[in-house]
């Protein structure tokens, strides 16, 4: 990566981590240099944790029960959690209220992803809602 933002708190939407789950690309590139970078810190709830295991569960038919094992340990390893508290609402999409609530709770500077309702949603103060394309051209500044 070109651009140096220094330590980043990311909230990753599930639909982020199914892409990278299935796809190889922008996605999985992104949980690499997650992985990758301890200065970027991947942070969620118990909920969001949660809701992980059970999409990454109806992916398994193309992933391997070893593939599919290991994904899910380090996600288990690596992701912070954080309590949630915040009390965001997201009427157009209430299930993905947890993503804000999350990025509030944790201070998070971005919260990834390619739904349409978190991307128009007003963000937590601090936080920036983005694609993994546009958050790879604001790193690549």
């Amino acid at each position: 990566m070109d651009g140096e933002l220094g330590e980043l708190k990311l909230v990753i939407d599930t639909n982020v981590l199914f892409a990278a789950a299935v796809h190889p690309g922008g996605s999985r590139r992104l949980l690499d240099d997650i992985f990758a970078r301890p200065d970027w810190r991947w942070i969620a709830t118990e909920s969001i944790l949660r809701e992980y295991r059970k999409v990454l569960a109806h992916v398994r038919f193309r992933l391997s029960p070893e593939e599919l094992a290991a994904f899910n340990a380090r996600i288990e390893a690596e992701v912070e959690r954080v309590e949630a508290g915040s009390e965001i609402t997201l009427p157009a999409d209430p299930s993905d209220a947890k993503f804000l609530n999350c990025a509030s709770e944790a201070g998070a500077h971005f919260l990834i992803t390619s739904d349409h309702h978190l991307l128009e949603a007003e963000p937590p103060p601090g936080t920036r809602v983005l694609t993994v394309a546009d958050f790879y051209v604001l790193c690549n500044s």
